[in-house]
């Protein structure tokens, strides 16, 4: 089993590689310059399991602030999915993903907002078997999300300042 710190170099690596990665993506994106291949639907479902992961970490600290701008991160990120892959293997993803936005992040806005735990707890555990019925929709049921058991990074720390 490998230890903490060994998974959280790996993290930072693919965070890093899938920035890298990104930010490409954007700048060749602009107007007047050559397309670009949009990033793997993979490589944005990456950024949004490390988004679902500081997300609950970031409310275990109360740090509700960071709570909200990884739910907004969140938000984003699907609606990439969407504009890139409003289908994928015959799913409609989009629709999927209005969904979830009108169900499950209005309900952790809700929670956000109030600043309460349980419910917070309640509304992840709902996106994350939101995300977890996509996946087996999909054909992918072989990706299983769960609430996170050590933080994506070290490096950062999830409690808000004082």
């Amino acid at each position: 089993m490998r230890d903490v710190a060994s998974v959280s170099r790996s993290m930072n690596r693919i965070a890093l590689i899938g920035a890298i990665t990104l930010a490409a993506f954007a700048a060749a994106a602009q107007p007047g310059q050559p397309t670009v291949e949009p990033p793997e639907i993979g490589e944005i479902m990456m950024f949004q399991q490390l988004r679902h992961g500081k997300l609950w970490f970031a409310a275990q600290e109360a740090n509700w602030a960071l709570a909200d701008y990884e739910i907004k991160e969140l938000r984003e990120g699907f609606e990439s999915v969407s504009k890139f892959y409003p289908t994928f293997n015959d799913i409609p993803l989009a629709q999927m993903i209005d969904a979830i936005r009108d169900t499950n992040f209005a309900d952790l806005d809700k929670a956000v907002a109030a600043r309460d735990k349980a419910k917070f707890a309640a509304a992840f555990d709902g996106l994350t078997q939101a995300c977890n019925a996509c996946h087996q929709a999909s054909n992918l049921g072989f990706i299983s999300i769960r609430r996170p058991t050590v933080p994506p990074f070290s490096n950062q720390s999830f409690s808000p300042k004082k």
